[in-house]
């Protein structure tokens, strides 16, 4: 369901199948499960943040950051930003890095309230070729 959310490059959107997720995200060699946060309701997964990349010295990456529809504008991704900005200041990175698209101002809005600065914007170009 998060997935659906973020913005695409493609039209029609490709979405990964929940194995290859696993594999470029849970199974990725620089994600680290100590500092994956889940919120959980009732049970129920909510949302979920989490922190790879920590064999760059002091820089840290903000991986992906997602909240159940039902749930949004309560607060819950910030709280699992700042777990992951407590955890990255816990062990010594000084760096937290984050990457958004610019169509997502619900996620743009989190950063900058948690202080994220705007580094340098980029374009990503696309060329379909017509099959024939």
């Amino acid at each position: 369901e998060l997935l659906n959310d973020i913005p695409e490059l493609t039209e029609p959107p490709v979405k990964p199948s929940f194995d290859e997720w696993v594999k470029s995200n849970l199974a990725h060699p620089e994600l680290m499960p100590e500092a994956f946060h889940v919120a959980i309701k009732d049970g129920e997964y909510i949302g979920y943040s989490y922190l790879w990349g920590g064999s760059r010295g002091d820089l840290i990456h903000n991986g992906m950051t997602g909240v159940r529809r039902p749930y949004r504008g309560r607060g819950i991704a910030v709280m699992l930003k700042v777990l992951g900005a407590e955890y990255a200041k816990k062990n010594g990175y000084s760096i937290l890095w984050t990457s958004n698209s610019v169509t997502n101002p619900a996620i743009l809005g989190v950063n900058a309230r948690l202080g994220y600065l705007k580094q340098y914007e980029t374009v990503e170009l696309m060329k379909r070729f017509r099959e024939g």
